[in-house]
């Protein structure tokens, strides 16, 4: 297993949401040495005049956009024509794609994405600098220009928008009446709930339709929504939810999640950190560490993020590092945890434990130790929730080491069996994250890198690991699947 490569880091207190999005057009350039340092170079789009700067430039520059349309009715041919007027020794070619989204992401990754194109939607703002480059400082255009900040990272603007979308759905009110949907939907839960009560209603009707190719027409449902532990003034935790346009900047509630037992009632636990949120199947589940008459752990679960409620907690004391497998093995609910002590634990193995309702666990397995390794010699816990790959779960785990200033916390990997999770495959010898940055070695706690969550995308299997820096920050790595594993 290789290590992962850090992007950046979020301070957790001081996150901004996103920006709206949009179309782009920008110039495609790379990440290597060579091309940062032509970035380096380049004059800022704020300080070019148009027709004046760099008219005895001669180049050939290709084009790549979705607008199939204007180059069919030879609108471009008329852009081109245009532009020549002001730089006749530049040649312009021009190709327009269908499924822009889709083809363009998968050309990304090839490099072969022309000199000039639209900035699809699939990149993630963390990674715009990796293909393109920046066209001047945000400041500097943010009050010319509509949605400045819709392709702009750390301060520096990748694209201007072209056009700007609203985006909506027509609905046949009486269709969706006679279906029993009769408010209308304001989650992307109820929404397909109530296509799914269309297409029971009745079968000969599609639900939904769109005339685009791409799914990306349907991203204005696209968000992300999270846990997170809050630090009260008087240092007790609670459990606060967070939602992102990006997964990058937040907005959290100012009130931490009010959990309810199965009457509805107030059931608050006495103080909770550490919190995972997993889907399996219709439900999410958040799983943290409380007090129980010491050290436990403490579960709730949600369907609509509007109603948490509380279900019996699963063991009796003392259990820390809770983390739930994204969906039930052979019939089975599956969790991990670190039996412990409830001080800090000088000692912690990794356990599994099987229920056929959430309520009732056993099956209880040893799944690993601590090892040899220097980094994970004291003990090891769980983090984010396995992620089911070809190979097996791959598991992001922490291990701790003890020095003469204190405990280090490090991120390690290994693979798990599909079928029999107890069962390790494959475990990394050396860590993939270890504290070595100023906000991993300094903080609240310092030297502590401890996996929280991750996002993954199968299609190209990239991964997002959130990880806790110094008990202060989020921190954010990338990887993929074929580079943990490896």
């Amino acid at each position: 297993m290789r290590k992962i490569n850090r992007r950046n880091f979020l301070k957790a207190a001081g996150i901004l949401s996103a920006a709206v999005a949009g179309s782009l057009m920008t110039g495609c350039g790379g990440s290597d040495a060579g091309t940062q340092a032509a970035a380096s170079n380049l004059t800022p789009y704020n300080e070019l005049t148009v027709g004046t700067d760099h008219t005895d430039l001669t180049a050939t520059i290709k084009v790549i956009n979705h607008r199939t349309d204007l180059i069919q009715d030879g609108t471009f041919d008329g852009y081109v024509a245009e532009f020549q007027k002001l730089y006749p020794n530049i040649t312009i070619e021009y190709e327009g794609i269908t499924d822009y989204a889709g083809d363009m992401t998968t050309r990304l990754t090839s490099q072969e994405w022309g000199d000039v194109c639209m900035i699809p939607t699939t990149i993630p703002l963390t990674e715009l600098g990796d293909y393109f480059y920046p066209m001047c400082d945000l400041t500097a255009i943010q009050e010319d220009y509509n949605f400045a900040a819709n392709r702009a990272f750390d301060g520096k603007v990748y694209g201007i928008t072209s056009t700007g979308n609203a985006q909506g759905v027509i609905y046949n009110k009486r269709v969706f009446e006679a279906a029993g949907v009769t408010s209308i939907p304001k989650t992307p839960t109820e929404f397909l709930d109530a296509l799914q009560k269309v297409r029971d209603y009745d079968p000969s009707i599609d639900p939904l339709y769109t005339n685009y190719a791409a799914d990306w027409t349907m991203s204005a449902w696209d968000a992300y929504i999270g846990v997170f532990r809050g630090e009260q003034t008087n240092g007790i935790p609670f459990i606060y939810l967070g939602r992102s346009a990006d997964g990058i900047h937040w907005d959290f509630d100012r009130d931490k999640i009010p959990f309810v037992n199965e009457q509805g009632e107030p059931f608050m636990p006495p103080y909770a950190y550490d919190p995972r949120l997993v889907k399996v199947e219709d439900t999410y589940y958040i799983i943290w560490c409380q007090d129980f008459y010491g050290a436990s752990i403490g579960i709730a679960k949600t369907r609509d993020f509007q109603t948490f409620t509380r279900v019996e907690n699963p063991f009796v004391p003392f259990n820390r590092n809770a983390v739930l497998f994204p969906r039930k093995i052979n019939g089975m609910f599956t969790l991990l945890s670190r039996p412990s002590d409830s001080g800090h634990t000088p000692f912690g193995d990794i356990f599994l434990s099987q229920s056929p309702d959430m309520e009732f666990w056993g099956r209880h397995r040893h799944v690993m130790g601590k090892s040899g390794n220097w980094w994970e010699n004291l003990k090891i816990g769980g983090g984010a929730a396995p992620i089911e790959t070809s190979e097996g779960w791959l598991l992001f785990y922490h291990g701790v080491t003890g020095t003469c200033n204190g405990y280090v916390y490090s991120i390690g990997g290994a693979i798990l069996d599909r079928d029999e999770p107890s069962r390790v495959l494959h475990r990394c010898s050396t860590f993939l994250l270890t504290p070595e940055t100023d906000y991993e070695e300094r903080g609240f706690v310092p030297n502590v890198c401890f996996p929280c969550a991750t996002l993954q995308d199968a299609a190209t299997g990239r991964i997002a690991l959130y990880y806790g820096c110094a008990d202060s920050y989020v921190g954010l790595a990338f990887t993929t699947t074929d580079e943990v594993v490896d």
